[in-house]
């Protein structure tokens, strides 16, 4: 990854020492930018010696509708009251909008908390660019060679507003929690269940998607919160497991009548346990990812990661039509698009109708498009699941004992005999 030239992170010691040291914890303890992206922390690296005909951060400011961008110098000789500032850069705080800075000369370290709420931090060299979501807690400090000049950029006009931890009632904080530490950690809404079909350790997984668990009641903390949680999940694994024990599943992905079966049989899961669909694990993804973000390009970016996240594919090309009509409308207003103008926002509405009319785009066909969309799940899951069946019968006819029995059929198995 390019990226790791010039920005580098890891997990801290617990030292009162000097704040520029690096404070690695011993032994070091380094983090992935994979990690990172993860805590919503977004990164790249550019060409800081050409920053001004730049074309990949002209091609970032416009995707993310960074509109203002300022310089910054952060050093004893530049900045004003340094001593005072430098302190207060070093608080624990978070902002309301994303922190951007594109470090175009010396360095320093950007600490943020991970979903432990232990501290992580991040060196940014010259070429590193860097943006810490809206509702993480941070600070910052220099390096020991006590220089940074970083632009920074913002949508619309900047707000420069600390919040000082602790501040969880804020509705950026809220947001923060939901996207990208309670929707990935504590209350994990992929249930991963292991259904032994062969003998002999061999296993295939089958996923499957529970709701959110329903928070215990406020006055039960610790192991009896975890106790409610776990009941709840237990409670709709077995269920759907007694529907698995009845139905019939043909694993035959080249059968359409095998694929409908298996949807057949998914959706009578989800309805006995109380399931999410496919469709409905989107409309909550993009609920909880998208509710505290302002304006319509993010917003969109958004609903692009989440799809490629979800292995969907554009077939159509509506995507590039939308941020071709978003283009549209933000050079009619001569300004990003907020999602809070109204006037511009039923302007981007009548564009994407037009995109829904020339695709031939029902609204009123939705329930059809869902169904579709279970049935192409469906058809993936069987395949994944003869695949691995497969290499799980080659595995286990290479060992003495079955060296004499002919290998099955995958779709000649009944599942139900396994559970």
């Amino acid at each position: 990854d390019p990226r790791q030239g010039v920005i580098q992170a890891w997990y801290m010691d617990d030292s009162d020492e000097d704040q520029r040291l690096p404070h690695h914890k011993e032994p070091k303890q380094f983090v992935t930018l994979k990690h990172l992206d993860d805590l919503g922390v977004l990164s790249w690296r550019l060409d800081a010696d050409n920053y001004e005909t730049d074309g990949e951060l002209k091609k970032i400011r416009e995707a993310r509708g960074y509109s203002y961008m300022d310089f910054c110098e952060v050093c004893p000789e530049k900045l004003p009251n340094y001593d005072e500032k430098i302190k207060h850069f070093f608080e624990e705080h978070l902002h309301t909008d994303e922190e951007i800075r594109y470090c175009v000369a010396g360095s320093g370290y950007f600490d943020v908390r991970d979903r432990d709420d232990k501290w992580i931090r991040i060196w940014v060299k010259k070429g590193a660019m860097i943006v810490l979501p809206a509702g993480i807690y941070h600070r910052f400090t220099l390096d020991s060679d006590n220089y940074i000049k970083a632009m920074r950029l913002f949508v619309g006009d900047p707000v420069w507003t600390p919040h000082n931890r602790p501040n969880d009632d804020l509705a950026a904080r809220k947001a923060y929690l939901a996207n990208f530490v309670n929707n990935g950690t504590y209350y994990n809404q992929d249930l991963y269940t292991i259904q032994t079909i062969l003998p002999k350790d061999n296993v295939i997984p089958a996923r499957y998607y529970v709701k959110e668990a329903a928070p215990a009641p406020k006055a039960l903390k610790g192991d009896e919160m975890l106790k409610g949680i776990f009941l709840d999940v237990k409670k709709k694994f077995e269920t759907a497991l007694g529907v698995l024990r009845q139905e019939k599943i043909t694993i035959a992905p080249e059968d359409p009548a095998a694929v409908q079966q298996y949807a057949n049989v998914m959706k009578t899961v989800r309805e006995k346990a109380d399931l999410f669909s496919e469709s409905q694990r989107i409309q909550y993804t993009i609920q909880t990812r998208t509710q505290n973000i302002q304006d319509a390009r993010t917003y969109l970016l958004t609903l692009k990661e989440i799809r490629l996240k979800r292995g969907l594919s554009d077939e159509l090309g509506a995507e590039a039509m939308m941020f071709d009509a978003l283009d549209k409308v933000e050079k009619q207003l001569k300004k990003p698009l907020m999602r809070n103008d109204n006037q511009g926002m039923s302007l981007l509405m009548a564009e994407f109708d037009k995109i829904n009319k020339k695709l031939g785009i029902n609204p009123n066909d939705l329930p059809k498009y869902e169904e579709q969309l279970e049935l192409k799940i469906a058809k993936a899951q069987l395949e994944e699941l003869k695949k691995e069946t497969t290499e799980a019968m080659e595995t286990q006819a290479k060992k003495e004992e079955f060296q004499d029995e002919q290998m099955v059929d995958p779709k000649s198995l009944d599942i139900r005999n396994f559970i």
